[in-house]
């Protein structure tokens, strides 16, 4: 399935992080989608505080296996755990494994395609479960040339989050394989950080993919 797959997507921001370690240096992290567990296994290794690696409960076992053959210096900052998108018990579980409510960074890294309307509000609502003022969240996504299949998710973001973008692509092109079906697409981190008390939230917009 795609949770077995590390997507140039995921690969480009763990670059990005790479390149600018304090986003996660001593930083609480959790990660929703994990799949792999790249994303979070990098934040490990970048010198993060803990790493909670999350997905649905049938998707575990990749993540599990990669964080045990691990080098010791990582494998000891990760914990893998089931975190199905809105089911606050998961949710709870995970804020009582890491002792904190909220986390100082979100990270979520192409879990955004074509999913029902539902999915999107349930990781929305996640991801403001386990965000402050004080967050980051990271989300990489990657623009296939059709938007509007995901506009809900970005939409009801809008309503929680500012935003910044930063294009990825360059750092994505790397780990592409090069075929007919990536020709039209862009990689994109998205920053977000909550708004605060009596913050008006952003018109509902999009950031689009710089022109090529």
């Amino acid at each position: 399935g795609t949770n077995r797959k590390v997507w140039p997507t995921t690969l480009a921001v763990g670059e990005y992080l790479c390149d600018h370690p304090d986003l996660v240096r001593g930083k609480k992290v959790v990660e929703l989608g994990t799949g792999s567990g790249a994303g979070g296994m990098i934040c490990a290794a970048l010198g993060a505080e803990s790493v909670y690696l999350t997905d649905v409960p049938g998707a575990l076992k990749l993540a599990e296996d990669n964080v045990t053959a691990a080098s010791p210096g990582v494998s000891r900052l990760c914990r893998v755990m089931p975190c199905t998108w809105g089911e606050l018990e998961h949710i709870g579980a995970v804020r009582e494994a890491a002792q904190v409510q909220t986390f100082d960074v979100v990270l979520a890294s192409e879990c955004i395609y074509k999913q029902p309307p539902e999915t999107f509000e349930a990781l929305v609502a996640t991801i403001v479960a386990f965000s402050t003022p004080e967050t980051k969240v990271l989300v990489g996504y990657e623009f296939r040339g059709e938007l509007f299949d995901d506009l809900i998710f970005f939409s009801s973001m809008l309503e929680h989050f500012d935003v910044d973008t930063i294009n990825i692509g360059d750092r994505a092109e790397a780990h592409r394989r090069h075929d007919a079906a990536d020709d039209e697409s862009d990689q994109l981190l998205y920053v977000y950080r909550m708004l605060l008390p009596g913050q008006v939230p952003l018109p509902v917009r999009v950031p689009e993919p710089p022109a090529r």
